[in-house]
Order: C-alpha cells, then structure tokens, then sequence
C-alpha cells in the first residue's frame, strides 16, 4: 500500500509544544493571538504552528519531496526527549559531546524552521514590487525582476506579486534555512549550554517563534543577525525550565552544565523577560498555561511589578558582587541575572 506523504507540516514541533500543554506532555494547550492579548483560547498541539506543504519541496519521489520535513523529523524531533530529560534533570552538571551539540542544534533548528524568515522575507520582496509599481504610473516600466526572475506589471497588487516570486523560490528558500540550521549548529558546537528554573508560581511561555538571542557587544540601534556565533541563544522547553546557549569560554570546560534556580521576584523577573521576550519575536501565537496567558498583557504592563523586581535585582546583584570579593573569584565567574532586552 502506497504510504501517505506528510502535509500538514509543524514548523515548531509537537512534541516541543506538549512542554506547555496542561498537564505537560499532554495535547491541550492555550494560545494568545499576538494582536489580542486579552483572550487565552484552548487548542492542541496538532493544529497550532503549521502549514499545508511548509516543507514540501519539487521531487520526483516521495523522499525527494518529503527531504525537508524527514531530516528535520529524523535529526532533532526524534531525539527530542533526550533533549528535555537531560535539560530538566537537576542532578545532571555534565553533558557528554553527542548530548550538549545535539541540544544546540535543536536551538539553532527552532531558530530557522520557523516561518519568520519567510515572513520577513515576504515583506521586502512586497515593499520592492511596491516601489516599482510606483515608478511604472509615471514611466514606461512594464515588469519587475527579481533576482532574474521577471513578473509583468499587469494590474495585480504587491502582495499578488511577492505571493507569485514567493512560491517559485519556496524549494531554495526551506533549504535554505534547514542549511542555516545545520550550519550554525556545526559553527557551535563547542557552545556552552545553561539552564534556568523557576522555583516559584511563574511560568515560561513559549510561541510560534521560540528562540531569542541577543549580543551584550552589539552596539546599541545596530540590528543584531541571528547567525552571529557570539549571540546568547534562549529556548524555554516547559513551563519552568530554558536553555541559555552561551559562546565558549576559554579555561570554561564546555562540558559543565551551569544550573540556576531562581525564587520570588528574581523569579518574577525571568517570567517577565520570557514575557517581553516571546511577545517580540512571536509571528501570531504566544503558547503556554492558560492562568499564565490570562494575566500575560497585565504582567508585561505592571510598572509596579517592574520597580520591585528591579530592585530586588540590584540586591542580588550586590550580593553576588560581595561574594565574589570574599572569595576573591571574577564576578564573571559567578552566574548572574543579566536584563537585557533579546530579538
């Protein structure tokens, strides 16, 4: 019997997502719409972040069309709970190489498969077609080339046309990403990888766009691009625990595991970065538990909650400075919260 090819394709994984259902590994889950943050809806893990042949590319045979969606199938969703069992067992302070680089790699892999780059690349393509369908009203400009690729100006909006040049680049594009994905996880390898957990009533929420990164060289107004090596990568897997992917430290064995549990408003504090953090980079869904996402546009909006928690912050702060000095250790060598605002 002939097998049937996958179509409804997930660009965040399932069993990612089974992370933030209720209860935890299960289906049911919670999303917020990005532009209504008042309303937390049920649903399940099989209908939210997909697409109708997202990863589906031109082949002849089944496995050249299903290349895309198989490997990352067979690299990372596969091997998955290996990821989360050794990411949330805190008795584990070492990870063996074949463990710390396959976690990077399902990092940086929820770092491109997702449709954000499309998205992004959408709108450049649609705001060029714009351009030239505003030169051609006063010239003789009768078509529009990109990249080799020529559409007549007959009438059909910018957004018809970017649709048209989106889908005769779609095979080169998905490969593209897996690529960058593969790439950037070998670039890596040697990373480091931390771990927060919130001991505490707070809860991570993750999105349709997951990981975050941010530079703490990047000049300040300069875009900050996503393959940077020296970038801080940040993944949350549930609703208590993130990965931190940090670059490699010279005399910092790669192999240590730094694992940091925070409390009360320290802990306040993490779930309100996670907050800023996945409604920025989030493209329609913000995901997790259901009494957390009723209260996620409160929270994100609570000066109040902001001011003590950024005092408890300069406390702890102080405190680590004031241990370092006893013990005469590099501050930088003791974790620390660091506030920083991600991508």
């Amino acid at each position: 019997m002939a097998s049937q090819e996958t179509k409804h394709q997930h660009y965040v994984p399932q069993g990612y997502m089974k992370g933030f259902a209720t209860p935890e590994g299960g289906s049911r889950i919670h999303f917020l719409r990005k532009e209504d943050l008042s309303a937390a809806k049920p649903s399940t893990v099989g209908n939210l972040c997909a697409e109708t042949n997202g990863y589906t590319i031109s082949g002849s045979t089944e496995a050249e069309r299903q290349f895309v969606e198989n490997t990352y199938g067979r690299v990372w969703e596969d091997n998955y709970k290996r990821v989360y069992d050794a990411v949330t067992d805190d008795s584990l302070t070492h990870l063996d190489d074949d463990t710390r680089r396959l976690i990077i790699g399902t990092v940086t892999s929820l770092l491109f498969r997702t449709r954000k780059l499309k998205i992004i690349l959408g709108r450049m393509y649609e705001e060029m077609i714009q351009d030239a369908i505003n030169v051609s009203r006063t010239s003789n400009i009768t078509h529009v080339t990109i990249e080799r690729y020529s559409m007549p100006l007959d009438g059909r909006s910018a957004k018809e046309l970017a649709r048209e040049y989106e889908r005769t680049q779609h095979d080169g594009q998905v490969l593209t990403q897996l690529r960058m994905a593969i790439t950037l996880a070998n670039v890596r390898k040697n990373d480091r990888v931390d771990v927060i957990k919130l001991d505490s009533e707070d809860n991570f929420v993750t999105s349709d766009h997951p990981v975050s990164f941010y530079n703490p060289s990047a000049l300040p107004g300069v875009p900050q691009a996503p393959f940077t090596p020296t970038n801080i990568l940040s993944l949350p897997i549930n609703h208590k625990y993130r990965i931190d992917v940090y670059p490699p430290e010279q005399g910092r064995d790669s192999s240590l595991v730094t694992r940091i549990t925070h409390r009360d408003l320290i802990a306040k504090g993490e779930m309100l970065m996670n907050h800023a953090e996945q409604s920025q980079t989030a493209d329609l869904f913000i995901l997790g538990e259901k009494t957390t996402l009723q209260n996620f546009g409160k929270n994100l909006n609570d000066q109040g909650l902001k001011e003590q928690v950024d005092k408890a912050r300069n406390s702890y702060l102080t405190d680590i400075l004031a241990l370092a000095s006893a013990l005469g250790t590099s501050v930088t060598e003791i974790p620390t919260d660091q506030p920083t605002t991600k991508q």
